[in-house]
Parts: C-alpha cells; structure tokens; sequence
C-alpha cells in the first residue's frame, strides 16, 4: 500500500513538469536551458520514466569550450542514467516501476561550478531516493573530483581518516565525530546519537555553496532527518 501511495505521488510530480518541455533560466550569470532528455508511460502512473536535461550556454560567467565539456558529461551523466532507469522494468514481473531524475539547483563559487540531481525510482518495487552532486572547473569545464575540492577546502578531513571516492566522500569514524561537532546548530543530542553511525559509514556528496564546503550524505530514503547539507569549516 505505502509504495502504491508512493508511485501516485511520484506520477503527480511528474503531470505537474509534464508541459514544462523546453525553458530558459539563469542562476546568477549562468544561463541555461532545461527540456526532457526521455520520458514514458504517463497514462500508465505505475509505469513512468521521466529524465530532465539541462544544457548550459555560454555566458559571461562561463565560456563556450567549457560549457562544450560540461554538457558533454551531462549527456553521458543522462545517458547512464536512463540505462539504470529501464532497469526498473522487468517485464517477466508485475512489479510497479517508476523513475524521475531532474535538476534542483545549480552553485557557482570558487571557481567551481556544482549541478545537484534530485531522483525518486521504484525499482522491483523497491523505493529509492536521493540526490547527486557533479562539480566542474568553471575555468576548464572539467569534472572535479571529490579529493581535488576537499584538499583544497577541507585538507584536515583526510589527515581525520576521510577518504576519496570518485566524486563521494567517505568520513570514518573521527572526521565525522568532528562533523557532528561543527554542526551541533543542525542536530539535537538526539540527532546526534541517532545519525553518528550512518554518518561513519556512509559516503557523502560535496558542494560548493556561499563560499563554504557542505556535505550531504547518501540516503535510500526519504524524509530522514539526517539527510541535511552540513557546512564544514577550514
């Protein structure tokens, strides 16, 4: 029942994007456009697939070789995305489907240029949730990874027993003792207590975001009151 309910309001979210086909926007100096890079089954709401595009242009706050780059991942980032997304459909079983990928926000600071996804799937009738993070080099339009941003922002994560991997970041059992520490603003002694060990085990997104470093940990849930952006400082 809980993941019938769940797939509706997925197949609501969906109606209410479905004539946003094709728009302009900006975030700052940045400009682009966001359309549909695939979509399926809105009248079948336990069989849809909805996966949003967005394409940078050339602007004063980046040029147009980077932005060639950048959407050149995107597009693989799209393409990666709508294989994992037909996954979800297994035709040898009545199991409920569903799969939504779009863009939440875009963060320019620091020469960093930071794309956060949003995704809501029902896989084998299974509910997943979460968010992603992609940085890129405004200066070279490449993909930034995880150890180049905190070695440069947050250097003493790594000496705490942090690790790097790929574009996540894993804490350990210190780095995120001192995480818990910094953020006592964002977390109850309750809070605390109750998402110190998923803290110490899983990985986390970082983002560039007012000048500062912020992590967000994986969650396969919604709604988790430890799922937050923490700020780190230097």
């Amino acid at each position: 029942m809980k993941i019938s309910l769940l797939i509706v309001t997925l197949h609501l979210s969906l109606l209410s994007i479905h004539q946003c086909f094709a728009r302009g926007s900006n975030d700052g100096d940045l400009q682009f456009t966001k359309s549909v890079y695939r979509q399926t089954g809105f009248e079948e709401p336990f069989k849809s697939l909805y996966i949003e595009k967005l394409v940078l242009k050339k602007s004063a706050a980046i040029g147009k070789t980077q932005v060639l780059r950048i959407n050149r991942a995107l597009e693989e980032r799209y393409a990666s995305v709508y294989a994992e997304a037909r996954s979800c459909h297994e035709p040898e079983f009545r199991h409920p489907w569903s799969y939504r990928f779009l863009h939440q926000k875009i963060y320019s600071a620091h020469g960093v240029l930071g794309i956060v996804f949003d995704f809501q799937a029902v896989c084998g009738g299974v509910p997943y949730f979460g968010k992603a993070v992609k940085n890129f080099s405004i200066r070279t339009g490449e993909a930034i990874s995880s150890r180049q941003i905190v070695k440069k922002y947050a250097p003493w994560l790594f000496e705490a027993g942090a690790v790097a991997k790929g574009s996540l970041l894993v804490l350990g059992e210190d780095a995120a003792e001192i995480l818990i520490e910094q953020n006592g603003h964002l977390l109850t002694p309750d809070l605390k207590e109750f998402c110190s060990f998923h803290f110490k085990t899983t990985a986390f997104h970082i983002l560039i975001r007012n000048e500062r470093l912020f992590l967000m940990p994986l969650f396969q849930r919604p709604y988790s009151a430890c799922q937050k952006e923490y700020p780190i400082r230097r």
